[in-house]
């Protein structure tokens, strides 16, 4: 799965692996946690496209390629492609607005 780095094991409540910077303990974190994934699911509903809503799960959280899911949508996989690099910069730009203490390494 090349190329596949949203991550937060996807929205699950598992545990965060070295995603959440914040120097807490396991309560806040857990917390933190929770914060942070439904910041993203306000932000995938919210801030993106419905193409871009629609490559991403397609992609993230379904496992389909990106030419699978343009021959699902009727577009070429570069048209996938943009669809998926903009939606995935529109999520670190309202990420970084709410968590301004994480910083991209």
């Amino acid at each position: 799965m090349k190329g596949r780095n949203l991550s937060l094991d996807l929205f699950g409540e598992k545990s965060p692996t070295a995603v959440l910077p914040f120097s807490c303990d396991r309560e806040e974190e857990a917390w933190n946690r929770k914060r942070l994934i439904r910041t993203l699911q306000e932000a995938i509903e919210g801030e993106l496209t419905q193409r871009q809503r629609e490559c991403l799960k397609r992609y993230y959280f379904d496992g389909f390629s990106q030419e699978e899911i343009a021959g699902e949508m009727g577009v070429t996989p570069a048209t996938v492609s943009r669809h998926l690099k903009k939606a995935r910069n529109r999520l670190e730009r309202v990420i970084g607005y709410a968590y301004p203490t994480l910083q991209k390494q």
